[in-house]
């Protein structure tokens, strides 16, 4: 295996497991990075701190070894894993995009910031979200939503009706 990462995953449910010391230092100052440098919305640094701390339970054996320093040893080989792990727990797509978005985003900031000689997330490549379609109404919904919207306009016209006979 490569990096000596175990492929193993953490568990589906629950809380993932902290990752170590120097993995978490590193996720606080890019949160502050991606609050005050990039301007995301707290939401988005929670999801992003929450995706990478699921890759470093993975790289790091889901809890087998959790002093390790799972984001200076993680290499493509590992990404790769980690992204058919979630594939076969049946994690949606979007969801997926998401986690290699964060995972991407993290790594650069790693070499950008001279923590990381190289990003082995530039040749992961990425599911794309589906791409759906607007939900479009039968023709017998359609109907019945506009025979629905006239009964109610004739509900309120006979209310205001009644309101200015008592005027």
């Amino acid at each position: 295996q490569s990096g000596g990462m175990s492929p193993a995953s953490p568990p589906r449910h629950g809380a993932v497991p902290p990752a170590s010391d120097r993995d978490e230092a590193w996720l606080e100052a890019f949160a502050e990075h991606l609050r005050h440098g990039l301007g995301r919305s707290p939401r988005t640094v929670t999801a992003y701190l929450t995706d990478l701390r699921h890759l470093a339970a993975h790289a790091a054996g889901a809890g087998e070894d959790a002093s390790a320093d799972a984001f200076a040893e993680v290499d493509t080989e590992d990404l790769r894993r980690w992204l058919a792990a979630m594939r076969e727990e049946g994690l949606a797509r979007a969801t997926l995009a998401r986690r290699v978005a964060a995972a991407r985003t993290f790594l650069a900031w790693l070499v950008r910031q001279g923590l990381r000689p190289t990003d082995p997330a530039l040749r992961l490549s990425a599911p794309t979200p589906d791409a759906r379609l607007p939900h479009v109404l039968h023709r017998a919904q359609a109907d019945r939503l506009i025979a629905l919207a006239e009964e109610r306009v004739h509900a309120a016209e006979r209310v205001d009706a009644l309101a200015r006979a008592q005027d």
